[in-house]
Parts: structure tokens; sequence; C-alpha cells
């Protein structure tokens, strides 16, 4: 099959095979003297579908799963804010603190928080012992938060990888590899018989690459490798300055990224202590109406005479 393209199924995606199939199919339907190699092309873009939908299905599930991991690190982050508001009771973090230290170790909370999910689960997971151990009211009372942040951490990870390791197995093997298989075997057979039917009938007046005008051309090819020093060299200065713009637009993009994340941390931050402080002061507000209320009732007079019964 040197003259038409072989889809390898390790490494084309099933929307290219489903392009060649559909050339073929029509191809194949436009030509009476091809008639007879429709059926399996049909019935071979019939089977297309249902290995696609599971692809898709497949596909989606590590998108779910990835999207939990993001939800479960938003949630390790949440309790590691009430963590550190613990630690510090609402004043400016000092991470020079041994009990920050313990939690936290030389990093900022915000630092701390850029972690992956999986890093981040592996450095709290002795937070639980650690806030169970404190004798601080405020710590002790969110052990079970952080377990169950830790926790579902654990099962979004879990997903993320299992997702992952699913979709690799179908797609390096089973009902993918098969449908690229029988395609290659169907062009193999149909395009021998198109080459047959030209060499035996010449009396058909049929024009070189009759028989190849049944296929889709495949992907383009790379380009040639370079056959001289001086070709190497310019491919490879051409190849460095490509390297260096890419770089430069991942710097970007990632200082783009890591501004946004300080504005959104920042902005969490700043939340939690002013829930903190309102808090704070609609108890001191609660106590002084209490004891104006105790004073009223006391109804004491000048001179601490008590008033006169009329």
């Amino acid at each position: 099959m040197a003259s038409i393209y072989t889809p390898d199924g390790s490494k084309v995606p099933l929307e290219v095979l489903r392009t060649l199939l559909i050339f073929l199919l029509a191809r194949l339907s436009s030509d009476p003297r091809a008639a007879a190699f429709v059926a399996a092309v049909k019935a071979l873009r019939v089977d297309w579908n249902p290995v696609a939908a599971k692809e898709l299905e497949l596909e989606e599930a590590v998108v779910i799963a990835m999207a939990m991991v993001v939800a479960a690190d938003r949630g390790l982050d949440g309790v590691s804010g009430f963590v550190k508001i613990g630690i510090h009771k609402g004043k400016k973090v000092d991470v020079t603190l041994p009990r920050h230290k313990l939690f936290f170790g030389t990093d900022s909370p915000s630092v701390f928080e850029r972690k992956r999910l999986s890093a981040q689960m592996i450095a709290m997971q002795n937070w639980p012992d650690f806030l169970a151990k404190s004798e601080d009211p405020d710590l002790v009372a969110l052990v079970p938060p952080v377990v169950a942040a830790i926790k579902v951490g654990e099962v979004a990870e879990k997903a993320l990888t299992d997702a992952v390791a699913a979709r690799a197995a179908f797609q390096l093997g089973g009902e993918r590899n098969k449908i690229f298989d029988r395609f290659n075997s169907v062009c193999a057979t149909t395009y021998g018989a198109l080459k047959a039917l030209v060499h035996d009938h010449p009396e058909l007046g049929l024009v070189s690459g009759y028989a190849e005008s049944f296929f889709h051309r495949g992907p383009a090819a790379r380009p040639e490798e370079p056959t001289t020093l001086d070709d190497a060299i310019a491919e490879v200065k051409s190849l460095e300055a490509q390297l260096v713009t890419a770089k430069e637009l991942r710097d970007d993009l990632q200082g783009l990224a890591t501004a946004h994340a300080d504005q959104l941390k920042t902005a969490e931050e700043a939340l939690l202590v002013a829930a903190a402080a309102k808090k704070k002061s609609d108890e001191a507000e609660l106590a002084a109406k209490n004891a104006v209320e105790a004073a009223k009732k006391l109804d004491p007079t000048p001179g601490g005479k008590s008033k006169k019964k009329k």
C-alpha cells in the first residue's frame, strides 16, 4: 500500500479516520465500477460511531475529573486560609512563628496555596494531627473541615488518574485499534481490486492514478531533514529562535496567570479578615446593647438614691 495513506491507530485521531471513511465512501458511490466495495465501507462507517462515542465519553471523563481536581484544590486553599487566621488571629502573617512553620514551613500562605493538588495534600497530611494537638480551640475546631478537604482531594486525584488511564488504555488498544485495522484492510483490498481493474481492462481507458483517486490524502509529511551542514545550522537557528519566542510567550502567560492568582488570593484573604472583623464588631455591639439594657433595669438616680414610689 505504498501509494495510499495507511493511518496508524495509535497516533491518528478518530476524526481523521472519519474523514478518510467519508471520502472513500463518497468516491466509491460515485463510480458504478466500484459498487462492489461500497457495502464494506458503509458497514465500517456505521461501526465508527460507537467507537467515537466511547472515546468522547472517556475524554469528557478526563475533563470532568480535571474540574474536580480544581474544585478540590480550591477547597484545600479555603481550609488553609482558616488555619492561617487561627494561627495569626487576624494579624499580619509572621512566617517566623513556630506554629506557622509547623503548618506552612517557610512559605507564606499564598505561596503555599499555589502548590498543585497532590503536592498540597502531601504538605497537609499531618495538619489534622497538628490541629488536634494544638490546644487552641480555634484550631482544634478546624480538624473536621481539614480532614474533609483532604479526603475530597484524594478522591479527585484518584478520579483523574483513573480517567487518564482509561483513556490511554482505550487509545492504545482494543476496539479503537480494530477500527483502524479494518479500515486499512478494506483499503488494501479495494485498492488492489481497483489496480487490477485498470490492468485487466485497458479497453475502459482508465487514466493513470485512477485507483489512487478513491483515497483521501493523509496528513502532510514532515519536511525532509537537512542534508548539508549549512542547512543543519540554519535549521538549528530557526528552531532556537522559535524556542525563544515560545518561552517568552509562556513567561508572559505565566506572569498573567500568577498575577491573577495573587489577586484572587489577596481578595479571599481580605474577605476572611473582614468577616472576622465584622464578627468581632457584631459581638462588641451586642455586648454594649446588653450592658445598656442591664443599666436601665437598675434605674439609678443622682446621689445613689433610688426613686421614691408615689
